[in-house]
Formats: C-alpha cells, sequence, structure tokens
C-alpha cells in the first residue's frame, strides 16, 4: 500500500512519521499492510523561519532552513536564531549527541544550496600577512 503526500501550492512536507518514529521529509511512504492502530502523521510547512535576523538573501540560509526544519537547531528565541552568535562546546555537543534521524538531501538539492551559497559567499576580509618558521625539518 503506497502512500503519497501532496502538499499545497508555495509548500512542501516537513516530516512524516510513522507510528510516532520520523522517516523524515519523503514524498510518500510503502509499506505492506496496515492495522488499525497504525498511524501516518504528515507535517507541511510553506518554508518561512521565524527569525528575524535571518534573511533569504543570507549565504547561510537554506543551510538554517534545513537546520531548523529538521529539528537540528530551534533558535535562540522564538524569534532569533543568532546566526553570529558563538557556540559553546556544551552546545555543540548536545547537537551532536541527540541522534536526530535527518535524511540527508538529495544529490541535486545539496548541489543547489552549495552553488547558492558560493555564489553568495563573501570572502574573509584579507588580514595582516602570516609567515610561518619551523626548525624541524620538512617530513
Amino acid at each position: 500500500m503506497k502512500f503519497t503526500f501532496t502538499p499545497d501550492k508555495g509548500c512542501h512536507v516537513k516530516d512524516v512519521k510513522v507510528n510516532g518514529k520520523s522517516i523524515g521529509a519523503v514524498e510518500s511512504y510503502t509499506c505492506s499492510s496496515l492495522k488499525i492502530y497504525d498511524r501516518i502523521t504528515v507535517e507541511f510547512t510553506d518554508g518561512t523561519l521565524p527569525f528575524t535576523d535571518v534573511r533569504e538573501t543570507d549565504w547561510f540560509y537554506d543551510d538554517v532552513v534545513f537546520a531548523y526544519e529538521n529539528g537540528l537547531f530551534s533558535g535562540t528565541t522564538a524569534t532569533t536564531f543568532s546566526p553570529y552568535a558563538s557556540m559553546t562546546r556544551a552546545h555543540a555537543s548536545s547537537r551532536s549527541s541527540t541522534g536526530s534521524k535527518v535524511n540527508p538531501p538529495s544529490p541535486a538539492a545539496a548541489a543547489s544550496r552549495m552553488s547558492r551559497s558560493a555564489a553568495t559567499m563573501k570572502p574573509p576580509s584579507p588580514g595582516p600577512p602570516t609567515t610561518a618558521s619551523s626548525t624541524e625539518p620538512a617530513p
């Protein structure tokens, strides 16, 4: 039995849960049998973010959308993401140990996000020249 999820125009699937377990943002789900107590829950989104400090023109916008929609980060408040704030080791560690199952984006979506980021990323400002010296012989 195949279930296909069709969002309204301008929206997309945010997450699909089968009996409470996330299977990611899939467009369909196939099962061999269905019992009366089985539940398939589909969450849709229009892709807008609640954050006032992240704009669509920011080079990291698509990454923030991905992180927010997949439950990796929920922001520093209900309306701020604080993209330029430092992250503590404890916060980074708690994010990496959550065990969240996140389906990676399709190769086309990843390429699109990478090309958008590369096209809009500003190079860092040049700093003072640095020199390196060593008294050890090169390997």
